[in-house]
C-alpha cells in the first residue's frame, strides 16, 4: 500500500501519527522496511498484551540454539539467582536471617557479576553449539570465577548462610563441569525440605 493510500484512509486524528511513521521507514534499513505496516495504531499495537509478548519474544529469539546452549542458559540464571541473596527486598534474601553488610554485598555482586559475563560470553561463542572450544574456554573461566566467589564468601561470612550459599555455588559449578564435558544436564542436587 502506498503511503498515500495509507493516510488517505485513516481519520485525521491518526494522520499526524502515521506520517511520522511513514516518515522513519523511509530511511530505516531494509529488514526493518519490510515488517508490515497494517495495524500501527496504538490502540491496535496495546489491544492485546499477550501479542505484544508473542512479538517481542520472536524479536529476542534470533540466536540459534541446542540443548547444551539451553543448559548453559540455565546455569547462567542460577547464577543470577544466587545474587538475588543479596538484594534486601528480594524473595530469595528473605529466605536468609542474616545479610552482609553494603560493602560485602558488593564485592559479592561483583564477583558474580563477573561469573555472568563468563557465561554470556560462551553462550555467544557457542552461537548455538556451546560446545564449541571458544565457548567452552568461557565456561571454564565462568567456573573459576565461581570459585573466587566461594572463596569471597568463607572469607566474610559464617554458619548456616556461608554453609548453604557455599554448596549451592558447588552446584552451579558441578552444572558447570558437566557443561564443559558435553554432558548438559544438571548435577543430583538433594531434594529440598518440604
Amino acid at each position: 500500500m502506498a503511503p498515500e493510500e495509507i493516510l488517505g484512509s485513516a481519520d485525521a486524528g491518526r494522520r499526524d501519527f502515521l506520517k511520522k511513521v511513514l516518515a522513519g521507514t523511509t530511511f530505516a534499513a531494509p529488514v526493518i522496511a519490510s515488517f508490515s505496516m497494517e495495524g500501527l495504531s496504538p490502540e491496535n499495537a496495546w489491544a492485546n498484551g499477550s501479542n505484544m509478548t508473542t512479538n517481542q519474544t520472536s524479536f529476542c529469539s534470533n540466536m540459534p540454539t541446542s540443548t547444551c546452549c539451553a543448559f548453559a542458559a540455565e546455569i547462567t540464571q542460577e547464577i543470577w539467582g544466587l545474587g538475588g541473596q543479596f538484594v534486601p527486598g528480594s524473595n530469595l534474601c528473605v529466605f536468609f536471617t542474616f545479610l552482609p553488610q553494603p560493602e560485602v554485598r558488593a564485592l559479592f555482586l561483583g564477583q558474580l557479576g563477573e561469573a555472568l559475563e563468563k557465561m554470556a560470553g560462551g553462550i555467544k561463542k557457542g552461537n548455538g553449539d556451546c560446545t564449541n572450544k571458544p565457548a567452552v574456554d568461557q565456561f571454564k573461566k565462568a567456573g573459576k570465577e565461581l570459585e573466587k566467589f566461594k572463596d569471597l564468601v568463607d572469607s566474610f561470612c559464617q554458619g548456616d548462610f556461608a554453609e548453604q550459599l557455599i554448596a549451592a555455588t558447588d552446584f552451579v559449578i558441578c552444572d558447570i563441569g558437566n557443561l564443559v564435558n558435553g554432558s548438559c544436564v544438571p548435577c543430583d542436587r538433594p531434594p529440598r525440605p518440604i
